[in-house]
């Protein structure tokens, strides 16, 4: 599916002020439908809670293998550290399943 995708710059896209999105998509009868987002959900503008960024955070960390235990453990030691040690996210590489 890769192959199949283009990007380009979108200098004019007011970045970084905002945080803009747009897809095209060639649909098999030759039209196109496109999509633009005139800024993402999470951008700064409209940011995420905690909550959600630490269930993003475990998400994906699921999704590659990561325990969730492991994974939990590394979030709260983060979140709770007033000067986190990041070097412990070695720690989630030998974590996975």
């Amino acid at each position: 599916m890769a192959a199949r995708i283009d990007w380009e710059p979108w200098p004019e896209s007011g970045y970084p002020a905002v945080f803009p999105a747009a897809i095209e998509v060639e649909l098999t009868d030759g039209t196109t439908e496109t999509l633009r987002i005139d800024d993402v959900d999470g951008s700064a503008r409209r940011p995420w809670d905690a909550a959600r960024v630490i269930g993003k955070f475990l998400d994906n960390c699921a999704r590659v293998g990561v325990e969730s235990t492991a994974a939990e453990k590394f979030s709260d030691a983060l979140i709770g550290a007033a000067h986190p040690d990041l070097s412990a996210l070695r720690s989630l590489v030998g974590a996975t399943g």
